[in-house]
């Protein structure tokens, strides 16, 4: 007995490897981000800001100078290391050109940010300024150090961390997929049988 309903069979689909980013600038970046921007708060918290006179008071806090414009500044590039970390994270999607995008857009802002900080350490180290310094920034060798470390750190992140390509192969679950019964073999043909043959026959 043939039957004609449709049969049900299960078969696996496998999606195609996936690519992820990750180096480890993905966690260096928004580290130096969190502390500046929590660290420039606290010094805005503490002396307060007027839009007015953004370099007045001259104050202090744990042993480091500031002014309402460095803790500004502080903010400043914390939030761009957390904005760079956060592209660098992005490249670990399923999209290849979205990676690629967020890692160069991430890397761009990290190494701006990190080349301000080791700049602005320098300068202050060097006494380059130092009235202009003292009257903007009220900074001294302690913030200088706290700079170029940060600036060392999230240059090292965004061109000495190398980034790995760490394909991630994905199967689906398995999945009904209805296919096409098997048509019904044609039955054989009985031969005719040949005229002669037949004539004999009623003749007999």
């Amino acid at each position: 007995m043939t039957t004609t309903e449709a049969f049900t069979q299960r078969v696996e689909v496998t999606r195609p490897p996936a690519a992820r980013y990750w180096s480890p600038a993905q966690l260096i970046a928004p580290a130096v981000g969190f502390v500046f921007v929590a660290w420039g708060l606290i010094n805005i918290g503490h002396s307060g800001f007027h839009p007015e006179r953004v370099f007045q008071p001259h104050d202090a806090l744990a042993g480091l100078h500031y002014t309402p414009f460095l803790a500004s500044l502080e903010v400043g590039f914390g939030l761009a290391m957390l904005i760079g970390g956060a592209l660098l994270r992005a490249a670990r999607t399923r999209v290849r050109t979205l990676n690629g995008l967020a890692v160069g857009l991430g890397m761009v802002i990290v190494t701006l940010a990190g080349g301000a900080a080791l700049g602005l350490g320098i300068v202050i180290l060097v006494d380059a300024w130092p009235t202009q310094v003292h009257h903007w920034l009220n900074a001294d060798h302690r913030d200088a150090v706290l700079f170029l470390g940060a600036g060392v750190a999230s240059l090292c992140a965004a061109i000495a961390s190398p980034f790995v390509l760490a394909p991630a192969e994905g199967r689906g679950l398995l999945q009904p997929e209805q296919t096409a019964p098997p048509e019904p073999e044609p039955a054989p043909e009985s031969p005719e049988p040949e005229p002669e043959l037949v004539a004999a026959h009623d003749a007999g």
